[in-house]
């Protein structure tokens, strides 16, 4: 049973990863060209403050994660479902568990080169950072984590393509600019700053803000996003509309 599940898993990545090939060129429009320009936009206003440049740069990650996760496997996914590609591969033997997480694996390899290019990039155009690796990469496949479930529960909750595509930009966005990563968490209202303890975002980029600075003490982010993660990949899981063989 569970050699089969990772067979199916590894098929239905693989069939994301054909479509990947041809995108390339958006991969890398949403992957960098917009988080790049927004780093640098943001970075530029603060007269390259370290701390705060640290923060614009953990923030960029973040926002790549979500335009890729949420914004474009979001669009692909109700795509699938109203142009009739997801009905196939619920006509094979294939489970809604292994159909998860083999989206999970794809979203995994994008965005581990993704994450693999920001880093690169630090070095290259000397921005400070002090990578705790082990750290980071447990925080990168968590965040994945928890946005592909969200991402496969929007899918599910468009009443028709249009509107999924707009639920699935607004969801990314607000994901985004509504939690503490482009700024402090007490920089906002109380009430807020309660909201947005609900958002994975809100640990994703303390978590990683740490990892990338040498600091410890990611640990709590780690559990939240753990958490986070196994929660929304279990509702993405029972939301879709499978018959299981």
């Amino acid at each position: 049973m569970i050699k089969k599940i990772l067979l199916d898993t590894c098929v239905i990545t693989r069939i994301y990863y054909f479509q990947f090939r041809d995108q390339i060129a958006r991969f890398l429009f949403f992957a960098f060209l917009i988080p790049a320009g927004v780093y640098y936009i943001a970075n530029a206003s603060t007269r390259r403050d370290p701390a705060l440049g640290l923060r614009f740069f953990t923030a960029s990650i973040l926002l790549s994660f979500s335009m890729l996760t949420i914004m474009w496997l979001g669009t692909i996914l109700v795509e699938d479902r109203f142009y009739g590609r997801l009905k196939l591969l619920m006509t094979t033997p294939i489970s809604r568990t292994s159909y998860v997480l083999g989206i999970l694996g794809y979203d995994y390899m994008l965005g581990l080169m993704t994450s693999s290019g920001f880093i690169l990039v630090s070095y290259l155009f000397e921005i400070e950072v002090q990578l705790n690796l082990l750290d980071v990469i447990i925080l990168v496949l968590l965040t994945l984590s928890s946005f592909t479930g969200i991402s496969i529960i929007v899918s599910q909750q468009a009443k028709n393509l249009q509107a999924g595509t707009v639920l699935a930009d607004s969801t990314s966005i607000c994901l985004i600019f509504f939690a503490p990563v482009f700024y402090p968490l007490d920089e906002l209202p109380k009430a807020m700053q309660y909201a947005t303890s609900l958002l994975p975002t809100t640990y994703a980029a303390d978590g990683i803000a740490k990892s990338l600075s040498g600091k410890g003490g990611a640990g709590m982010d780690m559990l939240a996003l753990l958490l986070f993660s196994f929660v929304a990949l279990f509702t993405a899981i029972r939301s879709l509309r499978w018959r299981d063989f």
